[in-house]
């Protein structure tokens, strides 16, 4: 989704950001092509998303075989609030 929305955008966020920008720029100054930028980002996230996933799943099955023992060392530990003095 995250991608998409900055495929889809980025013609908005280049214009958005001439409008608030340029006026900032000084003599000789151009402004950057934003657009350009959130496409970059986009596709560098695209290309680091399977490897994301893949290891947000191993990480999903190595917490699910020991459910058991987490569930009960929280059920053992002492509450954890804190009480203010006044």
């Amino acid at each position: 989704m995250v991608v998409a929305a900055a495929l889809t955008h980025c013609d908005r966020i280049q214009a958005a950001s001439r409008e608030v920008l340029e006026p900032h720029l000084k003599r000789g100054e151009r402004l950057p092509d934003l657009g350009l930028v959130v496409q970059l980002a986009a596709r560098t996230l695209e290309h680091a998303r399977d490897g994301m996933v893949t290891a947000d799943e191993a990480h999903l099955r190595e917490l699910s075989d020991d459910a058991w023992f987490r569930d009960a060392r929280d059920a053992a530990a002492p509450s954890q609030t804190c009480r203010l003095r006044a």
